[in-house]
């Protein structure tokens, strides 16, 4: 009984990103750095010399590149995956907040070319062809249960270890037909198993989409200038696969923090006083 009055421990987060490139993930993500309670942070990425985790890294955020760490120590990606799972299971990384992204990258083509080159290997053993460009359903399921086993390792050792966890993918389109829509169809460029895993175990699934918006040049002058904004889609739509357990957040937020899904966390607050939309104007 002595453990029903033990403290409460801090809330944490685990959730999915996902859109085209340039949308603002990696972005917001690294908007962590500005929050002492999501500092320090950790940027597992499958991108090479990305410019956004060059700049963040200026500012404080931890960067491990996996292709670079693959490439110095001539060490394939399975092995890399292995010790950062270790890692974060042992409870040896000193970070608040861990990013993994680019998710759909590590599935296509880092495994998905390591799976092939294995399947090959053994294939030759025992003397039968087997083509390398080509993916057989037994090669198909190593490479899913491999991901889909590190991915759930990160995220249940990050919940016990109270470390926010964010994923990042690219978006898919498909057209879509139904009784209630037809058009184009978002969701995460992940294979079904992987898509499953988020929808029913992660606390969110985020759609981000580039843009640009007018906004007024100051209060005085009626001249309107153009921006780049990022788009964060919350809430279920028709044209788009997204899931969430937190409420306060608005269904579309702009130029959206890390924090302000935080603070929905930590308080189950209502974001409507959270001011993300801080210049009013028409969207292009």
């Amino acid at each position: 009984m002595k453990d029903l009055n033990r403290d409460i421990p801090t809330p944490v987060f685990n959730g999915l990103l996902y859109g085209s490139g340039g949308s603002g993930k990696t972005e917001l993500i690294c908007s962590a750095i500005e929050s002492e309670e999501l500092s320090p942070v950790l940027i597992i990425t499958c991108e090479s010399m990305d410019p956004t985790l060059l700049k963040y890294q200026k500012l404080g955020v931890e960067v491990f590149d996996i292709p670079t760490y693959m490439r110095e120590n001539n060490i394939r990606a399975t092995s890399v995956m292995k010790k950062l799972v270790k890692e974060i299971k042992d409870g040896n990384l000193p970070f608040r907040t861990i990013g993994f992204d680019g998710g759909s990258k590590l599935v296509n083509p880092i495994i998905y070319r390591e799976v092939l080159q294995e399947s090959k290997r053994s294939a030759e053993s025992k003397n039968r062809s087997h083509d390398e460009e080509i993916m057989e359903q037994s090669d198909y399921l190593r490479c899913t249960s491999r991901v889909f086993d590190w991915i759930e390792s990160i995220r249940i050792s990050c919940i016990k270890h109270r470390i926010n966890f964010i994923l990042t993918a690219r978006e898919k389109i498909e057209d879509l037909v139904t009784p209630s829509y037809e058009g184009d169809f978002y969701y995460p460029d992940f294979n079904p198993e992987l898509r499953r895993l988020v929808l029913h175990e992660f606390d969110f699934c985020y759609h981000m989409m580039a843009g640009t918006k007018l906004f007024d040049k100051s209060s005085t002058n009626k001249t309107k200038i153009s921006k780049k904004v990022w788009y964060l889609y919350t809430s279920p739509m028709s044209d788009r696969v997204i899931k969430s357990k937190l409420d306060g957040l608005q269904p579309k937020v702009i130029n959206a923090k890390l924090m302000d899904i935080y603070k929905c966390v930590n308080s189950n607050c209502k974001v409507t006083e959270i001011e993300v939309e801080e210049e009013i104007g028409e969207e292009l």
